[in-house]
């Protein structure tokens, strides 16, 4: 895992196979896409791109880069179990 959330940022961008054009992903498309992702890794029943994009709406998209879609799931998922176990 990258060390800082700009080497995240820098690893996720998108070049093409042209060197005189990059693409660059912005926050809003990698947002999406790394809840998508992370989504993906969860079985549908658990949890879903709705309760993702929920739990993680105030989170940077350069930090949500830094952990990675995997981690972004299991974090989410265990928090949502522990609510589930939580005594009355």
């Amino acid at each position: 895992m990258p060390e800082r959330a700009a080497e995240a940022m820098l690893a996720l961008d998108d070049t093409s196979s042209d060197d005189t054009r990059t693409q660059r992903t912005s926050p809003a498309e990698l947002r999406v896409r790394l809840l998508a992702e992370a989504a993906a890794l969860l079985p549908e029943e658990q949890l879903g791109a709705d309760f993702l994009a929920a739990y993680y709406r105030l989170v940077a998209p350069e930090d949500l880069a830094a952990a990675g879609p995997e981690r972004l799931a299991v974090t989410a998922a265990h928090h949502a179990s522990s609510l589930l176990k939580r005594p009355a």
